[in-house]
This record gives structure tokens, sequence and C-alpha cells, in this order.
């Protein structure tokens, strides 16, 4: 509910509008050393302007995008312009409330089984469009309940995949919780998550088999932060009932994920150990498809990963 300011004499807060425009264009010449060709359109062009409104507790924006035609290397199916993003969100720390409509993204820990962000640069982004929840029931505790589709594709606006994804975490900072640790220099946090897809689906045939193919998959995870002056560990381990999908050549074996980190740093030192092991981890809404569409996980590298889509 929003504060009634007027009521105890308050002056409701200033509204606060802000925004920001980007735009790529290249311009394209025959390589016949690569075998480069100009494509008919003989230009590429992608923009986006963002328009954000804030006012107290609440928070609202859209995204316009252009792709007249698409730069290429990022997904030749975006096509025309339109409204890609748009949210309406209202957030009361005091209260612990929090609440979105529309688009957003997210993240639940390492990414192990859901991750929803944009990298601009790379042509990704699987926004999720539906419904957030984060609430606060008591000290130390924060919930966090999702429920919509993924972003998949743009032709004069968003475009969402065919699968619904469903998903709870609940994260508890256990030196809040508990009261004799409020002190403590070992700071833990510890938490535990759940996501669950659905896509409707008839018998698939694959080597002269008729495959049933599931329509609810779940997935789930714990994971642990500690950190005690110049050290930080954490760990996380995922889990996956049967997948059958285009990335796992549609066979039904389980799959699992475990990710571990130890870090110290001082003043003009840093060391950072990393492990991993992933084992049948692809999660997308759309067991038909590769690559950066529609994924609802993301596999942390252990190595420097690409800023730019060249």
């Amino acid at each position: 509910m929003p504060h009634a300011w007027s009521q105890f004499g308050q002056d409701a807060p200033a509204p606060f509008v802000s925004g920001n425009v980007g735009i790529l264009w290249q311009s394209y010449a025959e390589d016949s050393l690569i075998g480069a060709v100009v494509p008919p359109a003989k230009t590429g062009y992608n923009a986006f302007a963002n328009v954000l409104y804030n006012q107290g507790n609440f928070s609202a924006g859209v995204r316009y995008e252009s792709y007249l035609n698409a730069v290429i290397g990022f997904p030749g199916r975006f096509n025309g312009s339109g409204v890609g993003y748009r949210f309406a969100r209202y957030n009361d720390p005091e209260r612990g409330v929090d609440v979105t409509v529309g688009n957003f993204y997210d993240q639940f820990g390492s990414g192990l089984v859901f991750r929803s962000y944009e990298e601009r640069n790379l042509g990704i982004d699987n926004a999720m469009d539906g419904f957030r929840l984060i609430f606060k029931p008591i000290e130390g505790v924060q919930a966090k309940f999702i429920y919509g589709k993924q972003r998949f594709d743009f032709d004069n606006g968003l475009v969402n995949g065919p699968g619904v994804v469903r998903a709870v975490d609940v994260e508890t900072d256990l030196n809040a919780l508990v009261e004799r640790w409020e002190e403590k220099p070992l700071k833990v946090v510890a938490a535990a998550s759940f996501v669950s897809k659905f896509q409707a689906g008839s018998p698939f045939s694959v080597d002269s088999l008729v495959l049933a193919m599931p329509q609810n998959i779940g997935s789930w995870s714990y994971r642990i932060n500690a950190i005690r002056k110049g050290w930080t560990a954490s760990a996380e381990y995922a889990g996956k009932i049967n997948d059958p999908s285009a990335d796992n050549g549609y066979t039904f074996r389980n799959g699992e994920a475990f990710l571990a980190t130890l870090g110290y740093s001082q003043k003009g030192l840093g060391v950072l150990f990393t492990g991993k092991m992933v084992d049948n981890m692809s999660f997308r809404s759309d067991r038909d498809l590769r690559l950066f569409d529609l994924p609802i996980n993301f596999i942390p590298a252990v190595t420097q990963q690409h800023t730019y889509n060249l």
C-alpha cells in the first residue's frame, strides 16, 4: 500500500525521470580473404532507449528497441522497432516487500539453476516477463518468488518463449538471524533454491524410438558463503531431474553441478581458487533450442569471458 504522505503533513517525494540511449550502426565491405559477403541491406543498425520513472518506493520503465536490420553477429531474426522491455515495481525496504510486474532480471546464487540477464554486446537477453515477489518475513531471512516466461525474440516488439518458469529462493544471513552470532568475525549466508519449467510436448521420435517428453522439469540448489577478515569461501551444489533436450541428444539422464571458490585478499595481493564440476546441466524453457536461446540457468566460467560479439 502506498504511503499516504499528505495524511501526515509530508510532501510526496518528487518524481524523477531518467534514461539513456544506445546506437550501434555498421557498414559492411566485402572481404574475399575470409569469404565475407556484403548483406543485401549493406548496413546493420541496433538501437535502444530506456526511460525510467521513480517516485518514492515506486518505479516504472520501458525500453524501446530497433533492429533495422540487426547487426551481423546478433540474432538475425530480431526485426523492426517496438517495446522490448517494460516493468512496474514497488519496493518498500522498511516493510520488507518488493513487488515487480512485467520484465526483470534476477539470479539465484552463482546462477547454476537460475539466471536472467542481459549482455547487450553479446546479443544475450533472456529477461523474465511475469511476476516477482521479494519479502523479508524476519530479520536475516529473504524469500523470493518468480513466475513467468522468458524473452526469446523481437518482431516489432517483445516475443516470449513457450515455456513457463517458476522459481523460489530462500536466503538466510545467519549472523542477523542468530543474535549471539551478530558480532562474530565469521559471516555466513546459506540459501536454497528450487526452479521448475513447464513446456507442453507431444511424443518425440529419435533413432526409431518414440519418446514421451516430460512437461515439468525441476532443479534445485544449495549454497553457502562465508567471509572472515581477508578470507572468502563459497560452495554451491545443483541438481536437475531428467530433461531430454537438443543439447543432450534427448537423453533421460539426471544432471548435477558443483561450484566452489576460495579467496584471500589484502592490500596489494589477491588470490582466488575456483573449481567446478558440471554434468548434463543445460536447462532451457524450450527443449528444442540451443546456443544462447532461452537458457534458464548459467554455468559460471573459470576463465575470462567474451566482452563483445565479434
